[in-house]
């Protein structure tokens, strides 16, 4: 994606043009790459796209979902492809930014190679398909699904409220001087009525406690 969006500002065209539906009045397409993570698995870009699709990098996809198994010895397509389905890249002649030039039925097989390729990888993994069960699960955006404290704790807020509790973002940190601090929440019911739902306090927050039952309960 983020290759995508660098080669449409290369040839000197708006983002926004290319990636956005006609149809939207207000277009927008940003992205910001992750400059800090070395690993793949800890690699976070932000797609910010107007439109009707949500944007995924099936690399950093595959390196995040993956990494409990090991880390690869390479993350390239051509290495993944004959990792995980016996496939490589197409082989090309000469160097790949003239090859439209110089060969163009060569050109147009190695793309649709790359494309073939991607869809055995996810035809085998079901990676995104993962993604997507995991995102309406936690109750999670797709862009941060993937990020544990937050699937896990907006999983842990969505099952609380159904009980009647709701979790406070009250941190006692923002008040040192006030410690825990108690409170409710009230809300209107469809008839009217005002419901009132306990407030939960601190130590709720202790994730270590948290994520191995949130995690049973995801997975069962």
């Amino acid at each position: 994606m983020v290759t995508l969006y660098n080669r449409i500002m290369r040839n000197q065209e708006e983002p926004s043009r290319v990636m956005t539906p006609k149809d939207l009045k207000y277009k927008n397409a940003y992205i910001r790459k992750d400059e800090f993570a070395s690993d793949p698995a800890d690699t976070f870009h932000i797609f910010d796209i107007t439109g009707y699709s949500n944007w995924l990098d099936q690399l950093d996809l595959y390196a995040n979902i993956t990494k409990p198994s090991g880390k690869r010895e390479s993350y390239t397509l051509d290495y993944i492809g004959n990792y995980e389905v016996g496939e490589k890249k197409r082989e090309y002649d000469g160097d790949i930014k003239d090859l439209h030039l110089r060969n163009y039925k060569q050109f147009i097989l190695y793309n649709i190679q790359d494309v073939v390729l991607l869809s055995h990888i996810e035809n085998k993994l079901k990676h995104i398909d993962l993604l997507y069960n995991i995102s309406m699960l936690t109750n999670t955006r797709i862009s941060k699904a993937l990020r544990k404290t937050v699937s896990i704790r907006n999983f842990g807020e969505e099952s609380y409220f159904e009980s009647g509790k709701v979790m406070g973002n009250n941190h006692s940190e923002l008040y040192p001087d006030a410690g825990k601090i108690p409170g409710a929440l009230t809300v209107f019911t469809l008839r009217g009525h005002s419901k009132l739902y306990e407030l939960l306090e601190p130590p709720y927050l202790g994730q270590s406690a948290a994520k191995p039952k949130f995690i049973v309960s995801i997975y069962k």
